[in-house]
């Protein structure tokens, strides 16, 4: 990696993890947000895979939300197969594999459909107590309800995405429930590497929205494979945030066979 990146991490620059094909994670220690991106166009099929992908997600969305299960399992897959060396860039979208990606996504939807649940209580609370200091009519209670409501909702929003991130990991490696909510695990991960979230998230979300402006102006039809390029470039980041973890001496999780329907 070049030292001029200003998006890479500071410590140990980066390490090109040994790519072999045995099943365990190579570990790297650190990220290169930027690769994430690059790396979807090392594949050879890149185009038909974002393509693809793009129209399972558009328009699999409009029948339960099967298109972004679909595209969250094919994800899960892009990290397995990176992490422990399988491929140097990430698999091509197989459709003999749909219900192997449809499997492994449901389970990560339906975590994180507890896991909302889970959270729909606190932030019920966290927006009725500054509405009952605004219902004061106080001027000066209401200055600081809205600047409590702004506070909470933004820390509430970061700590959620901290913690379901490691949740969906196991969910689709698992294929397991219970295995997900292996909370120890969960505060060993977000511990390690929650800057590096955090970091990511934004220089990805920044990223993102250029890509898909470019689709929209490509007459709107581009919104297709902008999407796809997106998604393919969050697993990749995601990927990299799993292998740093385990660089770090965090736990890889086991992975396991999906089924079948």
């Amino acid at each position: 990696m070049s030292s001029d990146n200003p998006f890479a991490a500071p410590e140990g620059g980066y390490n090109q993890p040994n790519h072999s094909s045995d099943g365990t994670v190579q570990a790297r220690s650190s990220m290169d947000y930027l690769e994430a991106f690059g790396k979807v166009f090392e594949n050879s099929n890149w185009f038909l895979n974002v393509l693809i992908l793009g129209l399972v997600v558009v328009i699999g969305n409009y029948l339960l939300f099967i298109g972004g299960i679909v595209g969250t399992g094919y994800g899960i897959t892009i990290l397995h197969e990176k992490s422990t060396g399988k491929t140097n860039s990430y698999p091509d979208f197989d459709l003999n594999k749909f219900g192997e990606y449809l499997i492994r996504g449901f389970w990560m939807f339906l975590v994180g459909l507890v896991f909302g649940l889970c959270m729909a209580p606190i932030a019920v609370v966290l927006v009725v107590v500054p509405a009952m200091l605004q219902a004061t009519g106080n001027d000066a209670l209401g200055l600081i309800a809205t600047l409590l409501l702004f506070v909470f909702i933004f820390a509430f929003s970061i700590i959620a995405n901290l913690a379901i991130l490691p949740i969906f990991i196991r969910a689709g490696l698992t294929c397991s429930f219970s295995d997900a909510f292996d909370f120890a695990w969960i505060k060993d991960f977000m511990s390690k590497m929650w800057v590096e979230q955090i970091v990511g998230l934004i220089v990805l979300g920044i990223l993102s929205w250029f890509v898909i402006l470019i689709g929209m102006v490509a007459l709107c039809i581009g919104i297709i494979p902008a999407g796809g390029v997106v998604l393919i470039a969050y697993w990749n980041f995601i990927t990299q945030l799993y292998q740093v973890f385990v660089g770090r001496g965090g736990q890889p999780v086991q992975y396991r066979d999906s089924g079948s329907l």
